[in-house]
């Protein structure tokens, strides 16, 4: 197998397995847009948390990101956790 290749079956197995644990996008935050709106993550753009950074205290922010449904569904699924570098970190015996 090729060292660049990636079993992207295993990857996202061991993310599932690793759900509970917090989402580390979250570490990265807020992402202010050019817009000066706030992206829920700095893995997408849209939906945001808030349309207008200035505009919202920081901690109401900071509320809205983690009661945000979006997040929920992901984490539900354990796509917070999709950080190939962290889970080699994590599970170094699997191969990734």
């Amino acid at each position: 197998r090729n060292k660049s290749s990636l079993d992207l079956n295993k990857v996202l197995e061991l993310a599932r397995s690793d759900a509970c644990n917090p989402c580390i996008v979250q570490r990265i935050f807020p992402i202010i847009n050019h817009d000066l709106s706030v992206s829920i993550c700095h893995l997408f753009c849209k939906p945001v948390v808030a349309g207008n950074f200035l505009e919202l205290p920081y901690d109401k922010i900071i509320e809205k990101r983690h009661t945000f449904e979006y997040c929920k569904k992901c984490q539900q699924y354990g796509l917070h956790r999709l950080e190939v570098e962290i889970l080699k970190k994590h599970y170094p015996n699997e191969g990734i």
